[in-house]
């Protein structure tokens, strides 16, 4: 987890069985995020509200990442429908390349997208 005042940036994380595991010791997270991941890993649906720097990938990859926080808890969208809300209806495979390229996986829920 790499975060600063303008937001959380990175989540390298290894997922162990109920908790998290961390290559480096962590400094204090967000209240807020600290919360929300609790809540999350506590089986409870949650939306991810904790700002976040999209400071990863080009201009194109940073509005597929937004596009994807808004896709609700608990249903999918296709690539096709996330080209679309980013302007761009005939780039579903840039779309599948800049969700590939999502550094934050949990915040940013590329597994909604199908």
């Amino acid at each position: 987890m790499a975060s600063s005042l303008k937001g959380t940036r990175a989540l390298k994380t290894l997922l162990a069985s109920k908790g998290v595991r961390t290559v480096k010791e962590a400094r204090e997270l967000p209240f807020d995020l600290r919360e929300q991941l609790d809540a999350y890993f506590s089986g409870q649906p949650i939306e991810f509200t904790a700002p976040l720097w999209f400071a990863w990938g080009t201009p194109f990859q940073r509005a597929v990442g937004e596009a994807i926080r808004t896709i609700p808890y608990g249903q999918t969208r296709s690539y096709s429908w996330l080209a679309r809300q980013v302007g761009r209806p005939r780039a579903f495979r840039a779309v599948g390349e800049a969700v590939k390229a999502n550094p934050i996986p949990l915040l940013v829920p590329c597994h909604r997208v199908i």
